[in-house]
């Protein structure tokens, strides 16, 4: 894996651009890269015969027209389902991403990347080995070196054994009792956190604790100001044009 580091920008494009087209697809990073965005942020899930690709639902209905369960689908009938007719018809046939061919598109249009590592249930440590190997055996040498995150700890674990050096982050919807123990088992750098649950004094923990702060998902300018005043190095965004010159 490249050592090539980057200044990582404060808008980071959640699922691409998904406010203006289909999450985690190609045409979601294209509009992310029309409106600026440097960085994008995605999901990874495994087929159930261990392809990696982009996907955050555990079942598919609600971004494709097939049915049933992304861990019980092989990536041949995958590879074949509409994952853009849900969100317009501008997007019919848009197809699903292996996690390599992102990397690809994303190598091409020279857009940095934050990888979600979206294990199904039972398969969390196997999906960070997938991601972790594709990762070491294929990342383009022009693009800084990604940020990893995750909800489950063991994910996050299995990464670090793999990519001693891998910048991590972990994912928070709420900030626990323990999280100063979570952070240090998994040598966290740093904490992205839902940004409805973040006051002055929780940023003001966190930030004196020495982490790169993040929080998702942000949609109002007045609101990411407010986290950028808090000491915030970033925000996941589904419109990015909303916080131009942030």
């Amino acid at each position: 894996m490249t050592k090539k580091q980057n200044t990582i920008p404060f808008v980071i494009g959640h699922r691409g651009a998904c406010g203006h087209a289909p999450e985690n697809t190609l045409p979601s990073f294209e509009k992310a890269m029309e409106y600026g965005v440097r960085w994008v942020e995605v999901d990874v899930k495994l087929s159930s015969d261990g392809v990696a690709f982009l996907m955050h639902d555990d079942s598919l209905e609600r971004t494709t027209d097939g049915e049933g369960l992304v861990a019980e689908t092989p990536w041949s009938k995958l590879a074949k389902l509409d994952a853009g007719r849900w969100f317009d018809a501008e997007y019919t046939g848009t197809r699903l991403l292996r996690f390599e061919d992102a990397i690809g598109h994303l190598d091409a249009m020279g857009v940095g990347l934050n990888i979600e590592i979206k294990g199904c249930a039972g398969r969390e440590e196997e999906t960070a080995e997938i991601v972790c190997n594709l990762v070491e055996d294929g990342w383009p040498s022009g693009l800084p070196a990604p940020i990893f995150s995750s909800f489950e700890v063991s994910s996050l674990m299995r990464t670090r054994e793999l990519l001693p050096d891998a910048a991590i982050s972990m994912l928070f919807n709420d900030l626990p009792d323990d999280w100063r123990d979570i952070c240090g088992r998994i040598g966290a750098s740093g904490i992205h956190i839902w940004n409805e649950s973040v006051d002055p004094g929780t940023a003001s923990v966190l930030r004196d604790a020495g982490y790169a702060l993040r929080a998702f998902t942000v949609n109002q300018r007045t609101r990411a100001g407010e986290l950028k005043d808090l000491g915030f190095s970033g925000i996941f965004c589904d419109f990015p044009e909303r916080m131009t010159g942030l």
